[in-house]
């Protein structure tokens, strides 16, 4: 509620530093939640059920998705400020949050044990990494995929304006593909997810996503970038159903917050640390030749995974022969 909600001050920003306070505050605060969600949707889905269930609700939330960029981006180019945008969308997303809030859960509570302090349960969590090396090899490949994955993303938008001329309404339609391809692939991801495991799901999602700065690196008109934004939305819809339920399959009973939060810190480790190299990087070997390096970078992370669904494999048939 109060990450959202510190977009409706965006109409009193008035330097650029206090942008920069406004949209890294916001993530911070809303990462907090992130733990308690994971928690939220092992209790509420079943787990045979829980890929589809998740790729009906986020379908819906792409669909306002397209729609939201399609008018964003031509009244942008109308002349709208982006800070009503800004503002509109924390109302909206106030909203999300209050009806969030009313969802029934009814996970266990601990009443009378011994809980532990803040020093020994961040020791336990990061514990984990050492003996589930499952898990291990998995966030290794997420912070190494996405690594690259970031790097190229802050350039992206620097190359599109400064090598290709895009406007608003290209960036609009860009976003709108993007969209489309992530509704379609929720339709996909979710059925393989529950057929396959989530860990498949994730392993086809980052090779495909691996794509984008491929385009970019070739690109000479926009033809490609609307190809990476379709590659990039299709695939971004497996990630995003993927990693939270690896996760959960990692997860022993009763620890799903412990390992949603490891999950995050390492996300926010990359996403703080790969940005501010990124400019160095495309310094350093012109836009294109930071694509090549940041698909190099992708490849790596999708080998990672390779290696985390084999040792699943492996422990599960330890587990079933046992």
């Amino acid at each position: 509620f109060v990450a959202r909600g510190l977009f409706v001050l965006s109409p009193l920003v008035a330097t650029r530093d206090q942008y920069v306070l406004l949209v890294c505050l916001a993530p911070i605060i809303f990462s907090i939640s992130t733990p308690a969600y994971a928690a939220i949707m092992k209790d509420i889905y079943p787990d045979s059920l829980r890929g589809r269930l998740m790729s009906a609700v986020r379908i819906l939330q792409s669909v306002a998705m397209l729609g939201t960029a399609f008018a964003a981006g031509r009244l942008l180019d109308a002349g709208w400020s982006w800070k009503t945008m800004f503002a509109i969308g924390g109302v909206l997303g106030i909203l999300s949050a209050v009806t969030f809030w009313r969802i029934p859960v009814s996970s266990e509570r601990v009443e009378n044990g011994e809980r532990p302090s803040t020093g020994a349960f961040v020791l336990d969590t990061l514990a984990i990494l050492r003996h589930n090396v499952g898990f291990r090899w998995f966030c290794a490949s997420v912070f190494v995929y996405g690594f690259g994955n970031i790097m190229a993303s802050t350039i992206y938008p620097i190359f599109q304006v400064d090598e290709l001329r895009v406007t608003n309404t290209e960036v609009a339609n860009m976003q709108n593909l993007a969209s489309v391809a992530q509704v379609a692939g929720f339709f996909v991801w979710g059925a393989l997810m529950d057929r396959k495991g989530p860990l498949m799901a994730v392993f086809v999602s980052v090779a495909i996503v691996s794509v984008m700065p491929l385009c970019y690196a070739v690109a000479t008109s926009i033809g490609l970038l609307y190809l990476a934004s379709v590659a990039g939305g299709l695939a971004m819809s497996g990630i995003e159903l993927g990693y939270l339920n690896t996760t959960l399959l990692f997860a022993e009973h009763g620890r799903a917050a412990q390992y949603q939060a490891l999950h995050s810190s390492l996300f926010g480790i990359r996403g703080t640390v790969a940005p501010l190299l990124a400019i160095p990087l495309m310094h350093w070997l012109q836009p294109r030749g930071a694509f090549l390096f940041c698909f190099g970078i992708m490849l790596v992370g999708v080998g990672l995974q390779v290696l985390s669904m084999r040792h699943y494999l492996r422990s599960a048939a330890r587990a079933r022969a046992v």
